[in-house]
């Protein structure tokens, strides 16, 4: 049984290691895609350069195709007062069906809307 094996119940929880200089680069399938990272470490053990491309990364391309075409789809309830809250949400709900991590959800969409050439505020009809 594992809970009687030594190694696991040991309380050595930190084996010393000597700092090696180096770089590593790995990718791993994550819930919201693949993950890409890479590390550049000196002889001290320091990480001297950190590149994380995060999977939300490969999906805004895609984010950005089905925001444009939903919203040139229902352009019509854009325009309507008592339909403009909706298509919103409709928006949002796209952003949020790719799962983005939270600061990216966050920043993800931002709508000017302009109807009959002015400006037209659309935060009131957001949930």
């Amino acid at each position: 049984m594992m809970l009687k094996d030594d190694r696991i119940l040991s309380e050595k929880t930190r084996i010393p290691v000597k700092s090696k200089a180096g770089v590593g680069a790995a990718m791993i399938e994550a819930p919201r895609g693949t993950l890409m990272h890479n590390y550049e470490i000196d002889e001290r053990g320091l990480l001297r350069w950190v590149n994380i491309i995060a999977p939300t990364t490969f999906n805004h391309p895609l984010i950005q195709q089905d925001l444009y075409k939903s919203a040139s789809e229902y352009a019509p309830e854009f325009e309507d007062e008592k339909t403009r809250g909706d298509a919103c949400w409709r928006l949002e709900k796209i952003v949020r069906a790719y799962d983005p991590c939270t600061s990216c959800s966050v920043h993800s969409l931002d709508i000017d809307l302009i109807v009959d050439g002015r400006r037209v505020e659309v935060k009131e009809g957001l949930r």
